[in-house]
């Protein structure tokens, strides 16, 4: 096939699937989150080497809603009611980049916050209608159902090996004590994050059980759901099992059916208990020593799993008791956790994630962090709990098990989140979308049987031309934030005021820190491109092109290494100089010695230049200078000892040992040329030709001929080793003398490494990082006083809803 044929083939198919989104635009969504929850994209670039889909598919389903909302009249009223909020809370996010340690982390959090929030928008955009939203459920138990099914057939059959391309991976880890197993980890690389995926679909898997209306998918709905439970149990991941707990007793609570519900639920726990494997309980109450050890702040011992977590979760908990109100930044626990894990005897060598969404808001985020997670996600989550309570009153309970699932899978996904970072965002929010379109969908479907007199033959069309003016009487909690917003203004202008003050008076009370650098200049010769005494010369500036990187990055590895930071430190007399405030429990190691030094240090290459800078921190300013003036000299002795080693002694060993080969040689010749004399002499050899016939007299001439060409040869093969040698000895000395000339100017005129530049200790300016520290607590404190008022407005007042629904019956 041509390219022409190709280019027409790919022309044809999009133009088909344009028009069929176009026409049916649920397809897409459904495609949508069938490929994002299948986590499709990151296994076709990481498993099979093909390029990412994920950045055209957010694009595409943004411009078909717009398409649809310009030219098909779809309403999308509570995408743009949300977008000022979502709007302040990626704007809370990215006020932090100009004052963090690491604004690439942050960045990086911050972008993908953005796309996770316009995917949430664009999801809304389309969740207009139960129809809607049913398609939605059955895009997200597809998906889930998928990747449980081959996880099943790998564990009945112990087929562990065959991947299915990258969807149902598997990994051979610890288990618990000396135990080792098995644990699926589908299409991630870690079986908790799958477990907690597969959590978040169990409740709208199991919901369609009941709404689907043929029952060839009730019995698929059902088959997914066993598959996903026992998938759940197989990765032996004990927050899901937490989670899973936390999920039944939700249901029940939510259930209007609790009488059946409970020893239902009772039943299943009871069969998960007997056939389920022993290893999972067992890591299971081994997991309670996780929060023994949390709050009892005691040694760790035990579980390798259980030492990492609980030392993560301890560094996040400092971390936030050191930095209450804004925390260390977004996307910054990794930055720190090496100095918390020195001071505080931690496991230094633990993955540097928080293992608790919570805690790693509250380290990187604070107070504030924690404020604005819970308007943006509790809020919501609080509302629908209010509107199924009214929802279940006015619709039939088939038509609110959708809503139900929804709220149980957010729950188990934030339950499950209790031991688990926040490594795959997407999937949460594409979760917080369904939530949100799932109540603004049956709010909408409400008003329309009431007020508006739907009838269930309706057309979906009918349906979202019904929608505005439902939204425009009655609205979604979306309307009462933004009603909240305007009465308690004064309030929220008030709080903005206290909390922008709190920051103004943390900035001013945090110890000052200073700063000291050099940079330092290079010049290389013979330790990157060294020759020995017999090799050509090579020509300096043929190799500079090449390896001039290769020199800067070794050169930077050396003054960043821990044998440098292990000589400054001695030549500082120990660390407590250093760290005088450090407050170990137990004594450090020689290691974590050197690792909290080097956290200090920032050294970086200047680009376009042969020089490196090297700058250390510290709360004291003679510290500074003595830090950065103690190190570079460190660390040139040590480099000295690597590359500037005395050759002194390799040339006087290579000349004893060559003349000695040669005075050998010498011997040899004076030998063969007495023997040579002393044979002339017996022969009085003069001349011999050998065409003349042999008598026995000439036959005793020829011998001794012979014996003397053979000594000829002799002299001919040492007089030419003699040469060599004597060559050899010539360019060794040559050599010797070169390196005497460029050891001289190194010592006298020019080392190889100058200080450049050295600048004053200086005290660090923070003025732009206070300036974003007191915005972003003005912006939280005005998000916290939004949020209690409209928490309180919503728990006081009765729903409208219910009035109206009421006025209907007496009607």
């Amino acid at each position: 096939m041509g390219l022409i044929e190709l280019t027409v083939i790919l022309g044809a198919a999009g133009i088909v699937a344009v028009a069929v989104s176009l026409r049916w635009p649920m397809l897409a969504v459904f495609l949508f989150i069938l490929l994002t929850l299948t986590n499709t994209p990151a296994i076709l670039v990481h498993e099979h080497g093909l390029p990412s889909i994920g950045s055209l598919l957010v694009p595409a389903l943004a411009a078909l809603l717009f398409v649809r909302a310009r030219w098909y009249n779809d309403q999308v009223s509570t995408a743009a009611r949300l977008a000022p909020f979502v709007g302040l809370l990626f704007l809370s996010t990215a006020l932090f980049i100009p004052w963090v340690q690491n604004t690439e982390a942050t960045s990086q959090v911050a972008s993908e916050l953005g796309k996770n929030l316009v995917i949430m928008l664009v999801l809304l955009g389309f969740l207009t209608s139960i129809e809607r939203v049913h398609w939605a459920a059955r895009a997200v138990a597809l998906a889930i159902g998928l990747l449980a099914i081959p996880s099943v057939y790998q564990s009945i059959f112990g087929l562990y090996e065959f991947s299915f391309w990258g969807y149902a991976t598997a990994a051979y880890l610890h288990i618990e004590g000396t135990t080792q197993g098995w644990r699926l980890t589908g299409p991630m690389l870690d079986a908790n994050f799958f477990a907690q995926l597969l959590l978040a679909g169990l409740p709208v898997t199991i919901a369609l059980v009941f709404v689907e209306r043929r029952w060839s998918l009730r019995v698929l709905a059902a088959i997914f759901a066993v598959a996903i439970l026992f998938t759940i149990v197989q990765t032996f991941s004990r927050g899901a099992l937490l989670a899973l707990v936390v999920v039944a007793i939700a249901a029940v609570l939510l259930s209007p059916s609790r009488i059946f519900l409970l020893p239902v639920m009772l039943i299943g726990v009871l069969l998960t208990a007997l056939l389920g494997p022993e290893s999972v309980f067992e890591r299971a109450f081994s997991g309670l020593k996780t929060f023994t050890l949390l709050l009892e702040d005691a040694n760790i011992t035990g579980d390798p799993a259980v030492i990492q977590r609980v030392s993560v979760m301890r560094a996040a908990t400092r971390m936030f008791m050191e930095n209450p109100v804004f925390g260390v930044g977004p996307g910054q626990f990794s930055t720190y956790y090496p100095d918390y894990a020195v001071r505080f005897g931690l496991d230094i060598d633990a993955p540097a994630a928080a293992h608790s969404l919570y805690l790693e808001i509250a380290a990187e985020q604070g107070i504030l962090g924690l404020l604005i997670f819970s308007v943006f996600i509790l809020g919501p989550l609080l509302y629908s709990f209010r509107r199924l309570l009214v929802l279940q009153m006015v619709l039939t309970s088939r038509e609110t098990y959708l809503l139900r699932a929804m709220v149980l899978g957010v729950i188990g996904y934030l339950a499950a989140a209790l031991l688990l970072h926040d490594a795959y965002p997407r999937f949460f929010w594409v979760f917080m979308a369904l939530l949100i379109g799932t109540v603004s969908a049956t709010n909408a479907a409400v008003l329309s049987r009431t007020s508006l007199s739907r009838s269930p033959e309706m057309s979906e069309q009918p349906q979202q031309n019904a929608a505005p003016a439902a939204y425009g009487r009655i609205g979604a909690f979306q309307k009462v934030l933004l009603d909240v917003l305007i009465k308690q203004r004064v309030a929220i202008l008030l709080g903005a005021i206290v909390f922008s003050g709190l920051s103004a008076f943390q900035v001013a009370t945090t110890p000052a820190t200073f700063s000291t650098d050099a940079k330092l200049m290079y010049r290389f010769g013979r330790e990157y491109f060294p020759i020995t005494p017999t090799e050509v010369r090579r020509n300096w500036g043929e190799n500079i092109i090449v390896s001039l990187d290769n020199a800067l990055s070794t050169e930077l590895h050396i003054l960043s290494s821990h044998e440098v930071a292990g000589m400054t430190l001695e030549r500082l007399e120990g660390p407590s100089q250093v760290f005088p405030d450090m407050g170990s429990r137990d004594p450090l190691t020689q290691g974590e010695q050197r690792a909290a030094l080097l956290q200090l240090l920032e050294a970086r290459r200047v680009q376009g230049t042969t020089m490196l800078s090297v700058r250390f921190k510290h709360s004291d300013p003679t510290m500074a200078e003595q830090l950065l003036s103690t190190h570079i000299e460190a660390y040139i002795d040590r480099r000295d000892m690597l590359m500037h080693a005395d050759a002194s002694g390799y040339f006087v060993t290579q000349y004893d040992a060559l003349s000695a080969k040669d005075e050998a040689v010498q011997a040899e010749l004076t030998r063969l040329r007495f023997e040579r004399s002393e044979l002339e002499a017996q022969g009085n050899v003069t001349s011999w030709n050998p065409d003349i016939p042999p008598d026995p007299d000439r036959e005793s001439m020829a011998q001794l001929m012979r014996q003397i060409l053979w000594i000829d040869g002799m002299i001919e093969q040492h007089e030419k080793r003699s040469d060599v040698f004597r060559t050899r000895l010539l360019e060794l000395e040559n050599v010797r003398q070169d390196w005497e000339m460029s050891q001289a100017y190194r010592e006298q005129v020019g080392p190889n490494v100058e200080i450049a530049d050295r600048t004053p200790v200086s005290k660090i300016s923070t003025l732009s990082s206070s300036v974003a520290k007191v915005l972003t607590a003005a912006i939280g404190g005005a998000l916290l006083i939004w949020a209690l008022a409209f928490l309180l407005h919503t728990m006081g007042r009765r729903p409208a809803l219910s009035v109206q629904n009421e006025r209907v019956t007496e009607k």
